[in-house]
């Protein structure tokens, strides 16, 4: 009995059989599946032009890219391979993961959506639709498709995508029940981590909030609203220099969300870092400069730093965008010399970042960093 490993009997049949396609797409596919990506490299690189273009060895190809996170490359192998004709559900999922990992949410969603009705969808359609619509702001539609979607395809991972829209659309107990449902499977998704431990935050149960995220930055470390929430876990707990490592991580992931800029700015006039407060706010003003807590931010730099014209200009321009706004005020308070305090800055800073009732009364920071500005990202 022959004692080599799948993949080496593949490459000898391979070399009896240069030819064969299906043998080649077959090979590929065990080389990245077994972790051995660089002998799937080196079977494709030995494949001539017809070979390569074969639709089972684009196919295998294709998703070798995926797997090297090549995602422009793939997509067009995947889009090319559509145009031919090959409309197998996989490839249709495939091309609208690639198409997520490049930020086109728009163009992914539109391909999930056809593929949610079909009874051979692959499992993670509606997860990935979901998360699509999610970072589109469009979570109205996010929650309408899970509610429609059939019960093979309410994944974990999907329980655990819509247990965060639910956070994000103030339905709490529903979040709370689709977020445990997650965790129950060894499969339950970051989204559903983040959603219980905001929630545990809100409660004041950080045991089981850093519990959760230290679970959800393991198993997503480049997720940008984990980091926020990981941010808003220390925020609530007082430990400023932990929060802004953790907004300076979410800036990293999600550049242009600009709730984030705001509490990397929070974060650094608790410290009297004025310079990069000012850099931070501007930063959240280049994204969207219409949002009146931007400006209020500014006026309160400059009314901490004595520049009193520039920081009535910042206020004026905030109650005119917001007249609600409680950054305005506060530097108004500053300007008329009622505050200006590090303690007074901070009870600002945490009500800015904490105003909106959750579980119980409590207060969840994570909901105003994640879904306030959600359309802003």
């Amino acid at each position: 009995m022959s004692t080599q490993d799948p993949l080496g009997l593949l490459e000898g049949y391979l070399r009896q059989d240069p030819e064969n396609a299906s043998l080649l797409a077959e090979a590929v596919s065990v080389a990245f599946e077994s972790g051995r990506p660089e002998r799937a490299q080196r079977l494709l690189d030995q494949a001539g032009p017809a070979l390569l273009a074969h639709p089972e060895v684009c196919h295998a190809r294709a998703t070798l890219l995926l797997s090297q996170q090549r995602f422009d490359e793939a997509a067009v192998l995947f889009g090319d391979l559509i145009a031919r004709g090959v409309t197998a559900p996989q490839v249709r999922f495939n091309l609208a993961y690639a198409r997520f990992r490049q930020g086109a949410f728009a163009d992914a969603a539109q391909i999930l959506q056809r593929l949610v009705s079909l009874d051979d969808a692959p499992p993670e359609s509606l997860a990935y639709l979901m998360r699509c619509l999610h970072h589109a702001g469009d979570t109205g539609q996010a929650l309408a498709v899970w509610e429609a979607a059939s019960g093979r395809l309410k994944t974990p991972q999907a329980l655990g995508v819509a247990s965060l829209v639910s956070l994000d659309t103030n339905r709490m107990d529903q979040a709370r029940d689709l977020a445990e449902r997650s965790l129950k499977d060894a499969d339950g998704s970051a989204e559903a981590m983040v959603a219980r431990a905001t929630i545990a935050v809100g409660e004041g149960d950080h045991a089981l909030a850093d519990g959760l995220l230290e679970r959800a930055v393991a198993k997503a470390p480049s997720d940008g609203r984990v980091w926020s929430a990981i941010a808003a876990a220390r925020m609530g707990r007082g430990d400023v220099p932990g929060a802004e490592q953790a907004f300076g991580e979410t800036t990293r992931y999600m550049p242009s969300h600009v709730g984030s800029w705001h509490g990397l700015a929070w974060c650094q006039l608790l410290r009297r870092d004025f310079a990069g407060a000012q850099a931070s706010f501007e930063t959240a003003l280049a994204l969207d400069r219409n949002f009146g807590e931007t400006h209020g931010g500014l006026a309160v730099v400059a009314a901490l730093q004595g520049r009193e014209a520039e920081a009535r200009q910042a206020i004026e321009r905030a109650v005119r965008l917001d007249r609600s706004g409680l950054s305005a005020r506060y530097a108004e308070a500053i300007l008329g010399g009622e505050a200006g305090n590090p303690h007074a800055v901070q009870a600002l800073a945490m009500r800015l970042l904490r105003d909106r009732p959750g579980v119980k009364g409590a207060v969840l920071l994570e909901r105003v960093l994640g879904a306030r500005v959600a359309s802003k990202r």
